[in-house]
């Protein structure tokens, strides 16, 4: 074996070992998308008819109204990059929650004193979703009533229980507004989410889940007179869900994926430590490590007997005799992604996806629409809308920030920048970016159309330029920037990187593009071989099937290291 060879053998091991510590792997290998992901054609067009659907069937209940609203917006966000401030129903939602929050608590009607808790918590996750700051006094005050119904004991329940009740379901929805509303810059009661988690944690059955509301420490009783202490696998993933969110959000436990607030100590993409998003003034903490001082010991050892319950119980269908199957899969959604980004996977059940797919397709009518079941009190809306929710991974999405540049003053641009409406009614920063700071800015918005992606790739060159100059960064500061372009969380931003890496031509980007191969999205790898075709100007000595596979892009990587290090021997590669 040659120098060169054991070389190229010992970098594709680090390179492979980076994307495991990572949560970067071949997608063939990994998770839970084996055969579907939220880009699957079957799965896309299931989506969009159920949006088309409930488009067309806008429920009149206000929660309902509200749930409605928030899949529509998380499938637009997933399929059209873009957040659907005019459609129908959006708007009926938002009109319905600013109007209601108007009228007299003592005649009904107010959202803020709803009593079921998990409707102004909806209320606000689709506030902070469509414009956070048009609508951010509405947020502030829904914040505060949330706040302001928590136990004593941690938990929360609902209005008319007085706070006696904690109820493990009503905590989903409070947890993920709190998680919401804090990735939007607003000032969340952190000690509140301290203590929701630490009852999560304490509420946990010797049986490794969890009873559907406690009282004094005990299974509450029904209106049969009996305690709910059945354990069901809808609860189950309502707990472990939140448990797992709640320690994302105040940064409890380490992740062993990449992460946008994770710290190189921990294998993450040490460009965070460089640029991390400033906290506005009053609003998120722009902080590395724990945000409280919180029982790490109980949550995780809570979570490891959770996860115990989901390996020996798991199911893709709740018991028989429930039939909340759409809110357990919103639920077994959102405890997936936390748990992969604390974890790396859920090991236990890789193909929960591929199992959900398969279970929605057998639900749906001819309409678009989702079989109703018999969930009490519930609609064939609310049972499409937790459809599409779990279909595009609404997780993956929802806590990208809503567009700051939708017309509401031109919210979120630095001054003296000219403007543009485009067809769709979004506003778009054109020119005059300058620095670093407002390139990372852009990159932070969820709206990529093409003539903000223009845009950015354009402001990037000169704004590395610039950071490269800066004094006092050293060569691997530089490097982690150069690493973090394309080990972003988010598909899109990674795609910015890898594209304007492509277009610079230079052969300082080669490493962070090999890096890119392994990407386990195939647009990612096809954009970051196409550069290294350009690049090196042999555009097709090295060459990828019309159809590749990641297997394909990893072949096409191991020659185009050997490539580049017959060129640059002792070249630094990304790890």
């Amino acid at each position: 074996m040659t120098i060169l060879q054991n070389r190229c053998m010992r970098i594709h091991f680090v390179l492979l070992l980076g994307f495991f510590l990572l949560g970067i792997v071949p997608q063939q290998r990994v998770l839970a998308q084996v055969e579907f992901d939220p880009e699957h054609p079957k799965v896309r067009k299931m989506a969009l008819d159920a949006v088309a659907y409930l488009t067309a069937n806008p429920p009149g209940e206000t929660g309902q109204l509200v749930l409605t609203a928030l899949a529509i917006t998380e499938c637009t966000k997933r399929y059209d990059n873009m957040v659907p401030v005019d459609h129908p129903v959006v708007v009926a939602a938002i009109d319905r929650i600013v109007a209601s929050m108007n009228v007299d608590p003592s005649q009904g009607g107010n959202i803020l004193k709803h009593n079921a808790t998990y409707i102004p918590a909806l209320a606000c996750i689709l506030l902070c979703d469509v414009n956070d700051e048009r609508y951010k006094d509405q947020i502030i005050r829904l914040l505060r009533e949330l706040e302001s119904r928590q136990n004593a004991d941690g938990g929360f329940g609902y209005l008319g229980d007085n706070k006696t009740v904690g109820d493990t379901s009503q905590m989903q929805y409070i947890g993920l507004a709190l998680y919401v509303a804090h990735h939007h810059g607003f000032k969340v009661d952190l000690n509140g989410a301290k203590r929701a988690v630490e009852w999560l944690a304490g509420t946990v059955r010797p049986e490794g889940s969890w009873y559907y509301q406690y009282k004094g420490g005990r299974a509450n009783v029904g209106p049969s007179g009996k305690p709910k202490d059945k354990l069901t696998l809808s609860i189950h993933a309502a707990g472990a869900g939140t448990m797992y969110l709640l320690a994302d959000f105040l940064q409890l436990t380490p992740r062993t994926r990449r992460g946008p607030s994770g710290k190189t100590q921990n294998g993450l993409p040490p460009s965070v430590s460089i640029y991390v998003k400033p906290a506005e003034e009053g609003g998120a903490v722009a902080k590395k490590g724990p945000l409280v001082n919180a029982n790490t010991g109980m949550i995780q050892g809570a979570k490891r007997s959770v996860n115990q319950f989901f390996g020996k119980y798991f199911s893709i269908k709740t018991d028989k005799r429930e039939s909340w199957n759409y809110y357990y899969l919103y639920a077994l959604e959102r405890y997936a992604y936390f748990r992969e980004r604390a974890e790396g996977e859920f090991k236990e059940h890789p193909t929960w996806y591929d199992q959900g797919v398969y279970y929605l397709a057998g639900q749906l009518y001819g309409d678009g629409g989702f079989k109703q079941g018999s969930m009490g009190g519930s609609s064939r809306s609310v049972a499409t809308s937790f459809a599409i929710l779990f279909l595009v991974r609404s997780s993956e999405v929802l806590v990208l920030p809503s567009n700051a540049s939708r017309a509401n003053g031109n919210q979120g641009f630095a001054e003296n920048v000219r403007i543009k409406q485009s067809e769709k009614g979004t506003v778009q920063a054109l020119e005059g970016v300058q620095g670093i700071e407002n390139v990372m800015q852009l990159l932070q918005n969820d709206d990529v159309e093409d003539d903000r992606l223009e845009l950015i790739i354009q402001s990037m060159g000169p704004a590395i330029a610039g950071f490269s100059r800066q004094e006092g960064k050293s060569r691997n500061e530089k490097m982690a920037f150069m690493r973090g372009l394309v080990t972003e969380q988010n598909y899109f931003r990674r795609l910015i990187g890898v594209k304007f890496l492509a277009r610079e031509q230079s052969m300082d980007n080669v490493p962070a593009l090999l890096y890119a191969l392994g990407d386990p999205d195939l647009r990612i790898c096809r954009e970051a071989h196409n550069g290294l075709r350009l690049i090196s100007r042999k555009l097709n000595s090295i060459t990828v099937p019309d159809k590749a596979s990641l297997n394909d892009y990893e072949m096409a990587k191991t020659k185009w290291t050997e490539w580049f290090l017959k060129i640059r021997p002792g070249a630094e590669l990304l790890d």
